[in-house]
Parts: C-alpha cells; structure tokens; sequence
C-alpha cells in the first residue's frame, strides 16, 4: 500500500504542472478529485475480493455488525482489522 511519503517522493520528480489521471471506468483516464477520508479496513474474506479492502468507519461498523445468520451469510460477515486510519482518496470527476 503507498504512503503519502512515497507519493510525495514520486510526484516530487513530475513536473508540478502535469495532470493528474486517474484509470476510466472501462479504459483510458480521467481527471481526478482528491479526498481526505476516514476509514476502516475489513477482512471480507476470499469470497469478497471485489470489494474494497476499505469503507468509511461507520459503513465499516455497520457492515461488521450483520447478523451472520442473515442474507450476508451467504459471503459472510467482514471483520475489522486494526484502527480506523485517515487516507487519501483519489476518484474519478463526478464520481
């Protein structure tokens, strides 16, 4: 997972004027906006893999506290894993 640090270090050696992309829904690359959020990582599990390793803290709660016995057990429940963290999030425009 990249830090600020590192991201610094590489931006660092661009040209301060160059844009910043980030990948298109299908292909190609798109204007970005940058967030500063809280969040929570979750163990979801092999059977969850295309979803993110990360929600915002009370999405993250939220999700870890399902029932297991309900319609989520069918991929079940995540687990929190750590502390909530402050991140920086870069989406596509109008995302």
């Amino acid at each position: 997972m990249m830090s600020v640090r590192e991201l610094i270090e590489q931006l660092s050696e661009l040209d301060p004027e160059a844009p910043i992309l980030v990948t298109g829904y299908e292909s190609g690359f798109e204007p970005c906006i940058l967030s500063v959020v809280e969040v929570q990582e979750l163990d979801r599990g092999d059977d969850q893999e295309y979803l993110g390793r990360f929600e915002t803290v009370d999405e993250a709660r939220r999700q870890a506290a399902q029932d297991p016995q309900g319609w989520v057990s069918m991929v079940g429940v995540p687990t929190l894993v750590g502390e909530p963290v402050t991140a920086v999030v870069l989406c596509r425009d109008g995302r």
